[in-house]
Formats: structure tokens, C-alpha cells, sequence
């Protein structure tokens, strides 16, 4: 008999432990996939932007010198920023919404930039979200993204490539005896090449570059080229 009572115990615990492995499991299905987010501002710097992590409310900074340490998220593939309202102040609402995006699917690490709008009055960003899987990122490459509004077309030395407005594209190239290549960039317009950036770049294995391309808003360039680099640690990419 005690035998027997042994076996019943060993099977409920068996079932209790199932049913809570189960319910963790829903629950972490219910907060979303997880994310790692790496931000980015166009210009400035923008503090304390509200969103929902994992069913809390966190905050985050973006900086436009270069990529903060990267945020895991779990929540929906709809991110929203939000500054708190106080409810001191009688509205109707407890957040004002100033910037959301659509995560790309499936992504284990997106990278987010944050652009200011136009409207100087009211807060508001437009945000591009990329999937930043590393592993289609080679040592000495170049990762261009085109966020104007226009097709541009571009030659990292011999190699040529096209980018569409919110495209992207992983470029390489082999350097000079120098290791330099040169980019340039040109717009079409009825058959025609206008070129409207060029520059001399170098190439280094021990590093991978971040370009955005941007409206410059004046008349001297169409386009603004920032360009983040980012040394490659053999200990944080063999994790």
C-alpha cells in the first residue's frame, strides 16, 4: 500500500509539473517573440521613450553618436512609443502615441532608426525597423540603407547595386593597395545618371559599417551619408 500511495503521489507531481510548464509556455506566447532591439537617432538625442516590454512599461533613450547596448523586447510585432500622459491633467487618454513601427518577421535582432518628422509642434517620429542578423553581415562590409524617399543607384568600386526607398543593401568590395574603394551614388532621372555623392572608403576585416542615407534638406547635396562603425569582438560573435 505505501508503494502504491508513492505512485499516485510521483504521478500527480508528475501532472502538476506538466501543467506548469504548459501555462509558462502560453504566457510566454501571449507577450510575443522575443527581440533584440538596437536603436538609432537620425539627429539628437530622444529620452525616455515609453513602450510595453513583456507586459511592463520600460523606458529607452535613442542616440544618434552611435548604437546603445542592445534591448531585449517581448511583446507584438506592432511596437509603440508613447510618452505617459498625467491623469492630473484631464484627458481623456494616459499616453500620446509619437512613433510606431512593424517589426520585420521572424527576426532574432532588428535595428531601429529614428527619424524625426516634420511637424516641429508635436512630437512624432518615423521609425525604420531592418533585421540585423550579423550573419549575413561579412567582416569589411558596408550595410546601406536608403531612407529618402527616391530610388537611388550605387557603385561600391565595380560593384553595382540599386536601392529602393526603406531598402537595404550588404555591399563588399576589395580595397586598392591602400585598402580604399570608392562609393558613389546616383540618381536617375529621364535615362539619365546624375551623380550626387561620392566618396573614397576603406575596407577592414576587423570592422563592419553602418550607412544611412538621408535627405539633406539643402541645396549644396541631395543626400546625407552617415556612416557608424562597429569594431568585430571574436568573443561577442563567437557568442
Amino acid at each position: 500500500m505505501p508503494s502504491s500511495r508513492l505512485t499516485v503521489a510521483t504521478w500527480l507531481v508528475f501532472i502538476a509539473l506538466i501543467a506548469a510548464i504548459d501555462l509558462t509556455r502560453a504566457d510566454e506566447k501571449d507577450k510575443g517573440p522575443k527581440v533584440s532591439l538596437v536603436v538609432l537617432s537620425e539627429s539628437g538625442v530622444i529620452r525616455d521613450l515609453s513602450f510595453e516590454n513583456g507586459g511592463t512599461v520600460e523606458k529607452l533613450s535613442v542616440y544618434s553618436r552611435g548604437f546603445a547596448p542592445p534591448v531585449k523586447y517581448r511583446g507584438p510585432q506592432h511596437l509603440v512609443f508613447f510618452r505617459p500622459i498625467d491623469p492630473a491633467l484631464g484627458f481623456d487618454k494616459d499616453r500620446e502615441i509619437v512613433g510606431q513601427v512593424d517589426l520585420p518577421a521572424n527576426a532574432e535582432s532588428v535595428m531601429l532608426l529614428f527619424k524625426t518628422t516634420g511637424n516641429s509642434e508635436k512630437e512624432a517620429y518615423e521609425i525604420f525597423a531592418f533585421d540585423n542578423d550579423l550573419r549575413r553581415f561579412p567582416a569589411g562590409g558596408y550595410r546601406i540603407f536608403n531612407t529618402t524617399r527616391e530610388p537611388v543607384i550605387c557603385w561600391l568600386a565595380k560593384n553595382r547595386f540599386e536601392l529602393a526607398p526603406k531598402d537595404h543593401h550588404i555591399a563588399t568590395a576589395d580595397g586598392d593597395e591602400n585598402g580604399n574603394v570608392t562609393l558613389r551614388i546616383y540618381r536617375q532621372e529621364k535615362g539619365e545618371l546624375t551623380r550626387i555623392y561620392s566618396s573614397v572608403w576603406q575596407v577592414k576585416d576587423t570592422r563592419r559599417t553602418t550607412v544611412f542615407l538621408t535627405p539633406s534638406g539643402t541645396r549644396v547635396q541631395e543626400i546625407s551619408v552617415s556612416k557608424f562603425v562597429e569594431p568585430i569582438v571574436p568573443e561577442r560573435e563567437a557568442n
